[in-house]
């Protein structure tokens, strides 16, 4: 099999179906192989244009995006999208065609440094020196490009090398034990940060990509409150105390043309659990807290809202214990376990207790939470419809987590 041949597979097998490009002498073999690999191939009028491509679909798939180059003035019109993803995070792999290796060094026509010229602006890269190489770095790219903090990888890939035939044998896993990305923010940062915010006069805080990137910003939407917005109001202390030089006081609009309260004032006990409920499922992970009780957090929605809230609250269970008390059977049929708050009497003493329901009787449960009728038929089926779906998304890999 040519070398371009196993490319192409290497591609497919990443996942890879449209690349964006500009053909040259230095990949034209590349270009060959793309006639039957199956890929999408855009052509662009210029290489900048197609790095911009690559990140714009990365962005808009999540996926990593491919640009292709020739050698010299091609691989050279890359820089400005290599160093816009990297400062952007993108992952972005750029495969540069490069001069025969007879040629390397010796200023041939279309040669220049691509690995030296794009050293600085590049999370890593790759100069393939055989073509046995080829598949393996193309996988190590891809892995490099889309773990840690996402970036671009160049992979440069002489003629000669690219024209070769080899044995291919597929890459099944990808090792790299000196790459060890970070995963966590540093302490240290963190704190430096913080007390530069607390001892701000007039704070900005300008949220960029990182923020887009975590889809942090619908979590209250999907919570039923659409247009609730969070701000952050700082007072000046006479003195600095234990917590800063201001007092920090988060405010609460939960609807257009209300004022911005203290959430301790202006928020509903429902509006003030899935404040904290948003606040703590984006930040699930980073630092755990052992347990989390949730009460009234159903308060004020129900229908698509209801089952958003339990599917936030069975995610935030993956990392802790959590204690939700609800009224919504599409709430409760998220839980692992169910339990029911029951109370009697004699007439003269009153009594309560906990019973925790089996199957059987969470049916029956949901069924009259659903209808009111325990016994119903049409009930118990509904009920049955929901436990099965909140089953399935439990167990679900969840998109932002991936």
């Amino acid at each position: 099999m040519r070398a371009v041949d196993a490319l192409m597979e290497c591609l497919k097998a990443e996942g890879v179906d449209v690349v964006f490009g500009l053909p040259g002498g230095a990949n034209l073999p590349t270009y060959d192989a793309f006639y039957d690999a199956g890929i999408r191939h855009i052509l662009v009028r210029h290489e900048a244009g197609g790095g911009h491509a690559a990140e714009g679909y990365a962005k808009a798939t999540g996926k990593v995006g491919v640009a292709l180059a020739t050698s010299g003035p091609g691989a050279t019109n890359l820089i400005t999208p290599i160093c816009d993803a990297m400062m952007d995070s993108v992952p972005v792999v750029f495969i540069t065609g490069q001069v025969r290796t007879e040629l390397l060094g010796t200023d041939g026509f279309q040669e220049a440094d691509t690995i030296g010229i794009t050293m600085p602006v590049v999370k890593h890269s790759f100069m393939i020196q055989h073509p046995l190489e080829i598949p393996r770095s193309i996988h190590e790219a891809f892995h490099i490009a889309r773990t840690g903090r996402p970036g671009p990888v160049v992979v440069d890939i002489p003629q000669d090398l690219s024209r070769a035939d080899i044995p291919y044998e597929p890459v099944t896993d990808v090792r790299l034990p000196g790459y060890q990305p970070t995963t966590e923010g540093n302490q240290k940062q963190i704190r430096i940060a913080a007390k530069a915010l607390a001892n701000a006069r007039r704070p900005i805080i300008y949220a960029g990509g990182g923020v887009v990137s975590a889809n942090a910003g619908a979590e209250l939407t999907e919570l039923a409150m659409p247009h609730a917005s969070l701000t952050a109001v700082l007072t000046e202390l006479d003195e600095p105390g234990p917590h800063g030089a201001d007092d920090v006081e988060i405010r609460l609009a939960a609807h257009p043309g209300a004022p911005p309260l203290p959430l301790h004032k202006g928020a509903s006990g429902g509006e003030l659990s899935r404040v904290m409920l948003a606040i703590e499922v984006v930040f699930a992970g980073a630092d755990p807290v052992p347990t989390f009780v949730f009460d009234e957090v159903d308060a004020g929605v129900g229908g698509k809202a209801a089952v958003e809230v339990g599917r936030r609250l069975a995610r935030l269970a993956r990392s802790s214990q959590v204690i939700a008390v609800t009224h919504l059977p599409q709430v409760a049929a998220f839980a692992d376990n169910h339990l029911v708050v029951e109370k009697s009497d004699d007439g003269l003493v009153t009594e309560s207790g906990v019973t925790r329901l089996d199957q059987p009787a969470r049916i029956r449960e949901l069924s009259r939470m659903l209808a009111g009728l325990e016994d119903s038929e049409f009930g118990q089926a509904h009920a049955e419809e929901l436990l099965a779906m909140a089953a399935h998304e439990r167990d679900r890999d969840w998109p932002w987590e991936g």
